[in-house]
């Protein structure tokens, strides 16, 4: 588990972008938040160090967008496999 200084690192440095990622796919603040919270509650326990700034970047819009991706799945199903 990472401490409490690295989440409030990585929350500094991230959580701008992360925010406009998935309001760019959700296009709702409240869902917006909830992936938010679970993108970095999923940071938190992610135990393994990253190769470098680029990677732990990279890790987090990845991470991002397939929360985004699971809500969308969860509420519109037969959109989502139309639209993908």
């Amino acid at each position: 588990m990472r401490s409490e200084r690295e989440v409030s690192q990585a929350i500094d440095k991230y959580v701008n972008l992360i925010t406009r990622i998935c309001f760019l796919y959700l296009k709702n603040e409240a869902d917006t938040q909830d992936v938010l919270q679970s993108v970095f509650l999923k940071y938190l326990k992610h135990d393994k160090p990253f190769e470098s700034e680029e990677h732990e970047k990279a890790w987090f819009i990845r991470v991002s967008i397939n929360a985004c991706k699971d809500i969308l799945k969860k509420f519109f199903p037969l959109a989502y496999r139309i639209f993908r």
